[in-house]
């Protein structure tokens, strides 16, 4: 009785020990297939970030060190091509509410010197400040420094983001905000063009050059919120572009308009 227990058992075992294998094989398969779709959902996540961060490395192989920088190498550098080659076209504007400021600086920490980008291979054509009157738009700024650097950086610009806030408490002017980055930007560096920009504004292809020419130039000039047309033929908002001089020319902004709009169409009314 005893041997027939005995034999029963081991033959028992014998029919458990591949069932059990073949248990842990299927529970190993279950997480494999597990990790693999856990996988292919943070590729699909990451897959932005990795392609702008490629494409940075490409355009600035050799970031400055702004402590140790030496005039005279910087001196040396040729021109950067008029047409950048790093420019890939139209590319969808990534609207995230899930992108977190600390994340994009931390991405773009290599951008020194005060916020201001430099490239290291060759000098830029043209030096670029970015003005972005600002209120109380958290979100809007997240996503706008995420979307301007890489855009930027593939033109191959020298360019300097400013964020111009005012106290709370003082009624939101963008004629004073935008005058008031212009006078800041102009004692840190000679800008060759500055861009009047709203935060809530994304351009959406890279042929679009930020650059500055003869004549001040209205950039915004095609937006999906107006079905990419212009509300009005004199509307000179949104973005713009226009050198030192021409600045100066006008005597900048009018700070009269407090709260939204106006300011845009007197700029308008005095530069024609």
């Amino acid at each position: 009785m005893k041997q027939y227990h005995w034999t029963s058992l081991r033959r028992q075992a014998i029919i458990w020990k591949p069932c059990r294998l073949m248990t842990a094989m299927l529970w190993l398969l279950l997480f494999v297939i597990q990790v693999l779709i856990i996988g292919v959902f943070i590729y699909q996540w990451s897959f932005e970030n990795c392609v702008q961060l490629w494409k940075y490395q490409e355009v600035n192989k050799q970031m400055e060190n702004c402590l140790t920088r030496d005039t005279s190498e910087m001196a040396l550098r040729p021109k950067c091509p008029v047409i950048s080659p790093y420019l890939i076209g139209y590319r969808k504007p990534v609207i995230n509410d899930e992108i977190h400021l600390e994340d994009t600086l931390q991405k773009y920490r290599y951008v020194k010197c005060g916020g201001q980008f430099r490239l290291a291979n060759c000098e830029a054509r043209q030096k670029v400040a970015l003005l972005v009157p600002f209120r109380d738009r958290q979100e809007h700024l997240t996503i706008f420094i995420n979307h301007m650097h890489p855009f930027l950086m593939r033109q191959q610009l020298e360019y300097k983001i400013y964020i111009i806030d005012l106290d709370e408490e003082i009624m939101f002017n963008r004629g004073v905000l935008l005058n008031v980055g212009f006078l800041e930007a102009s004692k840190e560096a000679d800008f060759d063009c500055y861009f009047l920009h709203d935060v809530d504004l994304l351009p959406e292809h890279d042929h679009n050059l930020y650059r500055c020419s003869e004549l001040p130039r209205h950039m915004s000039v095609a937006m999906d919120k107006f079905n990419y047309r212009l509300p009005y033929l004199t509307y000179f908002g949104g973005v713009s572009a226009m050198t030192k001089d021409q600045i100066l020319f006008v005597n900048g902004f009018s700070n009269k308009f407090s709260g939204w709009g106006g300011e845009d169409d007197d700029l308008y009314n005095r530069l024609i």
